[in-house]
């Protein structure tokens, strides 16, 4: 008869009662967590680059401490290397052209006035381009033996008596175009023999 006592009926509404409030504080407890993960989340996400920004300044100090040694002694060594004209003197000059002898510089030119002695035979028999085509061949010659440095005791009369003879070739160039070259000829040919004369 004590188990099926109505009394006890109340108690089993009484537990059912209790099991219901706890539903609000469940749902009370996840939010109170969820908003501390989302303040820790904040926290982490904001303290993320500015850990990563620490290393940043520890840099700087070691350029620019780097930068200041270098900028002291580059003025110091740049101002006194400046003025070098010790450069220019160093440079020894020019040794002067030794006089030869009048039988070296004689067996020097010897050929070319041979070779030109010849080269106006050849000319006195030629005639249009022919003609031409030797005389350029002289004259190089000519230019040859201005190059060659003569005795100081002929010196003078070398340099006028060539200067003659390629004035000469010149005006046998222009006869030679024109067809008649045998008077240019004989005259580059006594310019040519003033020229052998002075080596005695």
């Amino acid at each position: 008869m004590s188990e099926h006592d109505p009394r006890r009926e109340p108690e089993i509404r009484w537990e059912f009662a209790e099991e219901k409030r706890r539903g609000p504080r469940v749902a009370l407890i996840t939010a109170l967590i969820l908003a501390v993960l989302v303040v820790v989340a904040v926290l982490v996400f904001f303290l993320i680059p500015r850990g990563g920004d620490t290393p940043a300044p520890t840099d700087s100090p070691s350029a620019s401490a780097s930068a200041t040694p270098t900028t002291s002694p580059s003025p110091t060594a740049t101002t006194p290397p400046s003025p070098t004209p010790t450069s220019e003197p160093t440079t020894p000059p020019a040794p002067p052209v030794p006089d030869p002898e009048l039988g070296v510089f004689r067996d020097k030119v010897t050929p070319r006035l041979t070779d030109a002695d010849t080269g106006l035979t050849m000319i006195a028999s030629a005639s249009g381009e022919e003609a031409r085509q030797f005389v350029d061949q002289l004259q190089e010659d000519a230019q040859r033996l201005a190059g060659a440095v003569p005795p100081s005791s002929i010196a003078d009369a070398w340099h006028s008596a060539l200067g003659t003879y390629a004035d000469s070739l010149s005006q046998l160039r222009s006869a030679a175009a024109s067809g008649d070259a045998s008077g240019a000829v004989d005259g580059a040919r006594q310019a040519l023999n003033g020229l052998v004369a002075l080596l005695g």
